[in-house]
């Protein structure tokens, strides 16, 4: 099976055209940090399309200058793992498959499955007009 096929049916679940449609974009992460999911928004706001971001890293969307700091907070985030947003008083920031850094707010949510953890990230890009110089 491949990985397009096993994301179709895994997404059976959770409601495939309720997650395909969020307004949000979100994007669902396993163990080892690769993308499983992302719907319609998600591939808007990175430029992927979705065949194109399945079995990404999720790394592959973080600038490149935040990568190492990035995984460290990957893993304080495994130890406990709690829904929250994610850089509270920073700038976050995501990667678009164009190379272009965006502006965005991130919420962090743990979705237990089975014997692992999954991550769902919820992004939402910052429009320049609300950003203050």
């Amino acid at each position: 099976m491949s990985i397009i096929e096993d994301h179709d049916e895994e997404l059976s679940f959770i409601g495939k055209e309720v997650f395909l449609n969020l307004f949000d974009a979100h994007i669902i992460i396993d163990e080892k940090n690769r993308i499983r999911h992302a719907n319609n928004a998600a591939c808007i706001v990175t430029g992927y399309k979705v065949k194109e971001i399945i079995g990404l890293l999720i790394s592959d969307l973080i600038p490149d200058a935040n990568k190492c700091r990035h995984e460290d907070h990957v893993n304080k985030f495994m130890k406990n793992p709690t829904h929250r947003p994610m850089g509270l008083g920073l700038i976050v920031k995501l990667k678009r498959k164009s190379g272009v850094d965006v502006q965005v707010e991130v919420a962090l949510a743990p979705m237990k499955r089975s014997h692992h953890y999954e991550r769902r990230i919820i992004v939402r890009i910052i429009p320049k007009e609300t950003l203050i110089a």
